[in-house]
């Protein structure tokens, strides 16, 4: 329509002055704002913006503090931007998130697969202290610490995680991966 074209910028300062964002956000509104948020920064970062990016990402975690995805991409960022404390101080927030958080696991993966294998393990331990007899936890800290290039520990948990459940293929299929790391003969 003739008239009604505004800049992103424009509309959410419109937004930002309505009477509906005066009031407090509801908690699915809180996770909405920060999904949005955290998907703008998904895209300026393929735009090659890394400062708008990096905006983005606060503006999901001023949204929702705890919300799990823009913790760990903003702790990668600042990582990687050479601000380690800061990124590392992102990264142990993890730890602490609740038991129920959603993607818990493939939160862990992600942070493994950025290289920050010691980070990883931790949270993973973390949340198998939540959650001690949860087999999928048992099976992705083995695979970490094996990731982590601790195969002692990995072939130990993995072998917890195969008696758990030994009718699951993923977690057979790490610890063959890892006895073939180790040295070890397949069935011993």
């Amino acid at each position: 329509m003739p008239g009604m074209d505004y800049t992103l910028r424009e509309l959410s300062v419109k937004r930002k002055t309505t009477e509906s964002s005066k009031r407090k956000a509801l908690p699915g509104e809180r996770r909405f704002r920060a999904e949005a948020a955290y998907a703008d920064s998904i895209f300026r970062d393929a735009l090659g913006d890394r400062e708008g990016s990096i905006v983005a990402l606060k503006r999901a975690l001023e949204a929702m503090p705890t919300y799990a995805p823009a913790i760990l991409s903003l702790g990668s960022v600042l990582y990687q931007a050479g601000r380690i404390t800061e990124g590392r101080l992102l990264f142990h927030s993890l730890l602490s998130l609740p038991k129920n958080t959603t993607d818990i696991c493939q939160i862990i993966d992600e942070a493994g697969n950025a290289g920050l294998h010691e980070e990883a393990v931790s949270a993973n331990q973390r949340a198998l202290e939540l959650d001690p007899e949860n087999q999928q936890l048992v099976n992705d800290l083995g695979w970490t610490l094996l990731q982590a290039g601790r195969l002692p520990e990995a072939r130990e948990t993995l072998e917890r995680a195969v008696s758990m459940d030994p009718s699951d293929e993923l977690a057979n299929e790490n610890l063959r991966f890892c006895r073939r790391q180790a040295g070890h003969p397949q069935n011993g």
